[in-house]
C-alpha cells in the first residue's frame, strides 16, 4: 500500500494500491551502476517491461 506522499502525489483514492518498478542497469563485469525505481497508482497501469542483454562484441 502507498505512503501518505505517494498517495498525495499520485492522487489516489482510498485502498488504492501502487505498484513499484525497479530497474537496476550493470557494467558488462556486473557491477550495478543505476538503479531506477518507479512507482505506479496500481488501479491506472500494465506494466510490460521487456529487455534484452546484448553479448558483448568480441572483436570491439
Amino acid at each position: 500500500m502507498p505512503t501518505p506522499e505517494q498517495v498525495h502525489r499520485l492522487d489516489l483514492g482510498p485502498g488504492t494500491p501502487v505498484g513499484i518498478h525497479v530497474v537496476t542497469g550493470h557494467t558488462a563485469e556486473g557491477k550495478p551502476v543505476r538503479v531506477a525505481v518507479t512507482v505506479l497508482p496500481g488501479d491506472r497501469y500494465v506494466i510490460s517491461y521487456e529487455r534484452q542483454r546484448e553479448e558483448p562484441n568480441e572483436d570491439a
